[in-house]
């Protein structure tokens, strides 16, 4: 459990996603949490201390900015935590045709900052681009991103080379993308 304090969240939705690290520097480990709402999708840092044996604080409250269009990208779907950056998958669940794929730095837990020049905008057919779950890892080659559709129908795949992404001139490239429909999913049933 942790305790809000002054943050005030607005109303509706629930919890999306959940990263978790420890901060040695301050023996603390931090708990980045996503949460979709009826207004705006948001981020909540919470401390906890070391051993969890005492209720956790929220340590920084971040309203994902939106892109624009109407309606909100309200929705923030699962999150992937690679060093220092945040990936999010943030959606317009209501007509289901346009999301966004944000990075946040957040070397500093109680002011997260956003890298602009990641995003990653997706628009499309009513559940095919949108952006409910994101994976992010780190390889010799630079980052690989994978981004999943509504109900995980398809899952496009986008590589950034280099190390660094905090590197103005980072950008994703779409690669490739996996289809449930025309996937061999024959072995996947059970008793197969």
């Amino acid at each position: 459990s942790f305790a809000l304090g002054k943050t005030k969240l607005p109303r509706g939705g629930h919890l999306q996603g959940i990263q978790i690290r420890f901060d040695a520097s301050k023996d603390r480990h931090l708990v980045y949490l996503t949460h979709d709402s009826e207004t705006v999708a948001y981020l909540l840092v919470v401390e906890f201390v070391h051993d969890f044996s005492r209720p956790g604080r929220v340590v920084a409250y971040q309203e994902f900015p939106s892109d624009g269009g109407s309606p909100a990208l309200r929705h923030a779907g699962g999150t992937q935590l690679v060093g220092d950056i945040l990936a999010v998958g943030l959606e317009d669940n209501q007509q289901k045709a346009r999301s966004e794929v944000q990075f946040w730095d957040v070397a500093s837990a109680e002011k997260p900052s956003q890298l602009k020049h990641l995003t990653i905008p997706r628009t499309g057919a009513a559940k095919d681009k949108t952006s409910g779950a994101v994976g992010l890892v780190r390889r010799e080659a630079g980052h690989l991103l994978a981004v999943a559709n509504w109900d995980s129908r398809a899952i496009d795949f986008y590589l950034a080379p280099g190390a660094s992404l905090s590197e103005p001139g980072c950008r994703f490239e779409h690669q490739a993308r996996w289809q449930v429909d025309s996937a061999r999913t024959t072995d996947w049933q059970p008793d197969a």
